[in-house]
């Protein structure tokens, strides 16, 4: 039971982020989209965003072993990719490889039938086939 709701929070966590990101974004505060992206990520997770992206999926398996928790952490590396990408410039050339790990990881996830249904991930998954 404790379980569910830490998820269930985690979730509504995410979700209210993405919204003050997409905002951020739109409005072309890229720094503030970056730093809240970074501190979702360290909030939900104990990790630090660009850690969590260097990490194999296996050792981010053993940190994170909720498959929830996983697919919030490509969300949030995509949802950084975006924002680097929308930066341009040097910021650009960055946003690949953060979207590049959001679908190895989302991937992953596909790949052993854990990728969650709530969320949007498949949604964000499929986002990310058609932009790579």
């Amino acid at each position: 039971m404790f379980e569910k709701d830490y998820i269930i929070r985690a979730i509504e966590e995410l979700f209210h982020a993405l919204a003050r990101i997409r905002r951020a974004r739109r409005e072309e505060r890229h720094g503030e989209a970056r730093a809240d992206i970074e501190a979702t990520c360290r909030s939900i997770t104990g990790l630090e965003l660009e850690q969590a992206r260097s990490m194999g999926h296996d050792a981010l398996r053993a940190v994170l072993p909720e498959p929830e928790r996983r697919a919030i952490v490509a969300r949030l590396l995509s949802e950084y990719g975006e924002t680097l990408a929308a930066t341009g410039g040097d910021g650009g050339a960055d946003a690949g490889a953060y979207l590049r790990a959001a679908f190895v990881l989302y991937d992953e996830l596909d790949q052993r039938d854990e990728l969650p249904s709530e969320g949007g991930h498949r949604e964000a998954l499929a986002a990310l086939v058609e932009r790579l």
